[in-house]
């Protein structure tokens, strides 16, 4: 029997020398081979469904991809068991800078959130370990931040615009939609750093700019995440051996929530804060509970189909990330809650203030011994992959 390198990857069956995602490309190619072989039978490339994972399970289809590798192996007679013999490497196409665009995709944001991450990580350098000019360094990669978050918005409506179909086909591929809403996580860490480092260097204009966004952004959080999860469910098709840890991102807009709250519940006046708390806190366990539960389905796919392939383990440290989030979260918004408790609230503003944030501190405690576990499996699982090909 041929043996499975021979067979072209968006060919191979799950299980076959890992899974692989199918793509656009791949379906588009394929027909494109079929529209050569039965001019009359298949049609155009136009027509085809707007998931390669659909159009690959499609019936007709599949008696078009068996009748092209039978006649594969018949002009060929070096073809073992009707498998077509493996396509000879192409040399590297100069492709116009129209070409590229169509595969700028979504995925691109997250640039933007890593960039975000980084100005929020200067910004809360403890005092002992900052140094002149650390503030203007944190300026400079958020200022960035902003020009790369619009510089990937003007590319991806180009893609849109010389590509019509692919904003739809962007929503209905399996792999890209899990990336749209990083649009909103990128969108979120810019204005958890304008929080941070605007404040007190403009007028408090500024501060109810954002608090209004605030807003803004965490009913968009609810309504993409939601949306994103909705249209997976109901065009999508997955098993188990396709389960990897990027099916929580969508649940992302949600979990930056909490940490947005509880940076901007210490500038606003305690009336306003106490409302910003309330409604971080609630999206925040939203937004956890469903990448837990979304989690444990990866769990379970450890348990019976092994590691990822090599390729896809770092893409382990996605789950990293909720719990991450929460305990940021939840420990900014206990702090500011003694600020924000009006005196009477619960009986005693002050000591329900006090019972909050020791509950928060132990809570996250726990939270953040399951990251440092979590962390130490994807870290383990990782470097896994020089001794298995080595």
């Amino acid at each position: 029997m041929a043996d499975a390198e021979e067979v072209p990857r968006h060919l191979r069956r799950p299980g076959e020398d890992g899974y692989r995602t199918p793509t656009i490309e791949d379906t588009e190619r394929f027909l494109s081979l079929c529209d050569e072989l039965h001019a009359t039978r298949v049609r155009s490339i136009g027509e085809a469904h707007a998931t390669a994972l659909n159009t690959i399970n499609d019936p007709t289809f599949r008696s078009i991809r068996s009748r092209v590798i039978e006649n594969a192996s018949t002009d060929d007679g070096n073809s073992h068991h009707g498998i077509p013999p493996k396509p000879e490497e192409e040399e590297p196409e100069n492709l116009s800078w129209k070409q590229r665009i169509r595969h700028f995709t979504w995925a691109y944001f997250t640039l933007t959130m890593a960039t975000g991450g980084i100005a929020n990580v200067l910004y809360n350098i403890p005092s002992p370990y900052r140094f002149r000019g650390l503030e203007t360094i944190g300026v400079v990669v958020f200022l960035l931040n902003i020009v790369l978050y619009l510089c990937i918005w003007a590319c991806l409506i180009m893609r849109f615009y010389f590509f019509p179909y692919t904003f739809k086909a962007s929503f209905l591929h399996p792999t890209e939609s899990l990336f749209v809403p990083a649009t909103v996580v990128s969108f979120g860490t810019i204005l958890i750093n304008i929080s941070q480092y605007g404040p007190g260097k403009t007028g408090p204009w500024l501060v109810q700019a954002v608090h209004v966004l605030f807003w803004f952004d965490a009913t968009l959080a609810v309504v993409l995440s939601a949306s994103i999860y909705l249209l997976l469910w109901s065009t999508q098709t997955f098993t188990i051996a396709q389960m990897t840890p990027i099916w929580i991102f969508p649940a992302y807009p949600m979990l930056i929530i909490g940490p947005h709250a509880g940076v901007l519940s210490a500038h606003l006046n305690p009336s306003e804060s106490l409302t910003i708390i309330i409604g971080g806190f609630t999206i925040q366990g939203v937004g956890f509970l469903v990448s837990l539960m979304v989690y444990s389905a990866f769990i379970y796919r450890l348990m019976t189909q092994k590691l990822p392939k090599e390729n896809i383990r770092p893409g382990m440290f996605v789950s990293v990330g909720p719990s991450a989030f929460t305990v940021a979260a939840v420990v900014n918004m206990a702090i500011n809650a003694e600020r924000a408790f009006p005196p009477d609230f619960m009986g005693n503003g002050a000591q329900a203030a006090m019972i909050v944030r020791v509950i928060a501190n132990f809570a996250c405690l726990w939270l953040w011994g399951y990251v440092a576990g979590n962390s130490n499996m994807c870290t383990t699982s990782s470097l896994l992959i020089g001794f298995q090909t080595g």
